[in-house]
């Protein structure tokens, strides 16, 4: 079974935290068998065209989850999920039977 692709960004300005959020949004669309690449992009002019005031942010299919802090890996998976279910990606919701993981057993 495959999931849909989506657009997974963080945008920051290149620090540490920045780049942290990356890595575990990495982790998170590997764990939820997402296709494609997550983007990460330093431009401090996209924040601003999005109306972010802070960094780092994450953005799934256009639309800011979480900016302004650096999340830790549960809140992190639990937005992206959360953006994809309500996005109507039913696949997302599959999951390998841990709590609130969200995982796909058939890819993982």
């Amino acid at each position: 079974m495959e999931t849909s692709e989506h657009q997974i960004q963080v945008l920051g300005s290149g620090c540490p935290g920045c780049r942290k959020l990356h890595g575990l949004a990495v982790e998170a669309a590997e764990k939820l068998c997402l296709k494609g690449e997550v983007e990460y992009e330093t431009d401090v002019t996209r924040l601003i065209e999005l109306g972010i005031m802070q960094s780092p942010a994450l953005i799934v299919d256009g639309r800011v989850v979480l900016a302004g802090f650096v999340p830790d890996a549960d809140q992190v998976h639990g937005a992206i999920l959360g953006a994809l279910e309500e996005a109507g990606d039913s696949t997302a919701s599959d999951n390998c039977g841990s709590p609130g993981c969200g995982c796909r057993s058939d890819c993982c």
